[in-house]
C-alpha cells in the first residue's frame, strides 16, 4: 500500500480521504 501511495503520489490518496470523510459526514446526517 505504501508502495503505490509513494508512486502514484499523496494527492490521490488525499482524495480518497477527503471523499470518504464527506461521504461519512453525509451519513451522519
Amino acid at each position: 500500500m505504501e508502495a503505490l501511495i509513494s508512486k502514484h503520489g499523496n494527492i490521490m490518496w488525499e482524495l480518497f480521504v477527503v471523499l470518504n470523510y464527506i461521504f461519512c459526514s453525509l451519513i451522519i446526517c
